[in-house]
Formats: structure tokens, C-alpha cells, sequence
């Protein structure tokens, strides 16, 4: 994710990018500005198998 995450800013900065810049941009950056790794199966409450049809 950080890595993807890192390549982005770097394209986007271009010839803007400051000395030491790049190096502040680690994964504790990404998640002060509100972006978290999801992983595996996401379960909302309440509708965790509504998706599924009921057999009689």
C-alpha cells in the first residue's frame, strides 16, 4: 500500500518535490490523513447475510 501510495505523490510532485521530502511518506503519514489497509472480508452490522437466499 505504501509503496503504491509513495510512487503517486512522487509522479505527482514532479520537479516540486523538496529535499527529504519523499522519506516522511511512510505508513504512519498515509494514516494520519485517514487512509487504512483493509483487509479480508468486510462485514457491515446487521446485513452480514442478507445477501444469501433463504431455503425453506
Amino acid at each position: 500500500m505504501v509503496r503504491r501510495l509513495k510512487s503517486l505523490r512522487l509522479k505527482r510532485a514532479g520537479r516540486n518535490l523538496r529535499a527529504g521530502q519523499a522519506q516522511r511518506w511512510d505508513r504512519d503519514y498515509f494514516e494520519s490523513l485517514g487512509l487504512h489497509r483493509l483487509r479480508g472480508t468486510i462485514r457491515y452490522p446487521g446485513k452480514h447475510n442478507s445477501w444469501r437466499r433463504e431455503t425453506a
